[in-house]
């Protein structure tokens, strides 16, 4: 079914599954528990918790899904947060899916799962120029870290690692991690000359998610951190449609074209997934044959 005219109860959904409404209490929410969760993140890794404050933020922007809010916080223009909770893979669409004829052929699998990244924008590999406090180039940054003191062993490294990851709630027994699949030194290739660097990426990786964790040898601290499973202690509560003034009897919609600017233009089609969307619950959309 094709739908020209949206009525009074319908939202649009992107195909990044984006809800197209927001309300200042749905931003003032995501606002909240993102400051919140960089607060337990701060206090179990040892960071600058002074940092963390209203008066500090740098950058905030909060996007609603459906599955809750997705969040990207600046402090200071060093401390970056980004809350994300969503596992999708979507294909394209194939087929004239403007006919009112055509099947809707979207497939993939999407679940709700917590998406949190980390960086230290003073610390992090590459240095980040967006925010980072560091206005030198990268090349005599990778310069000064080859010539400062390294306070960290690989060992002593991989323990800051594993320590950051169940500090904040994550078991790495349900997770099903164990050794990591990657642990090393980075290097920097210098005059023809591979030297160390003062800095260490572990990887870990299972059927129940993935988890980069990289560590200083500057601060002896985490300095970026990527996660994609299940973390209860940073979940989004499920109210969050209510803080959009989304109604039970609502109907969610897909837009099938956009202008250049991204903005979802007519004709819709109804949106293939339950939404909220449910939690750690695969939802398959096969693609169908063409209606003969």
């Amino acid at each position: 079914m094709l739908i020209t005219n949206l009525m009074s109860n319908m939202v649009v959904v992107t195909s990044s599954l984006f809800i197209q409404t927001n309300t200042p209490e749905f931003q003032n929410y995501g606002l909240q528990k993102a400051i919140s969760d960089a607060h337990i993140m701060a206090a179990h890794w040892q960071l600058d918790e002074a940092m963390i404050a209203s008066n500090r933020i740098t950058m905030f922007r909060c996007f609603p899904t459906a599955h809750g809010p997705a969040t990207e916080i600046v402090f200071n223009r060093r401390y970056d947060f980004d809350f994300d909770w969503e596992k999708q893979y979507l294909f394209s669409y194939t087929g004239d899916h403007r006919s009112e004829d055509a099947h809707l052929t979207i497939g993939g699998y999407v679940e709700r799962d917590c998406d949190v990244t980390f960086k230290d924008l003073s610390y992090c590999h590459p240095p980040s120029s967006q925010f980072g406090s560091n206005n030198v180039s990268y090349e005599i940054l990778l310069r000064r870290w080859v010539n400062a003191s390294n306070l960290l062993t690989l060992e002593k490294a991989e323990q800051i690692a594993e320590s950051g990851i169940r500090s904040i709630g994550i078991s790495m027994e349900n997770m099903k991690f164990k050794t990591p699949n990657k642990k090393e030194q980075k290097t920097q290739l210098s005059y023809g000359v591979e030297q160390l660097l003062p800095y260490y990426t572990f990887t870990w990786e299972s059927d129940k998610g993935r988890c980069q964790v990289d560590v200083s040898g500057l601060s002896s601290n985490i300095a970026f951190f990527d996660f994609e499973g299940e973390c209860p202690a940073l979940e989004f509560s499920t109210n969050s449609l209510q803080l959009l003034g989304i109604s039970s009897n609502t109907v969610f919609v897909l837009p099938l074209s956009q202008d250049l600017e991204g903005h979802p233009l007519p004709p819709y089609r109804p949106f293939p997934y339950p939404i909220p969307m449910p939690k750690n619950q695969p939802v398959f959309v096969p693609h169908l044959p063409k209606k003969q």
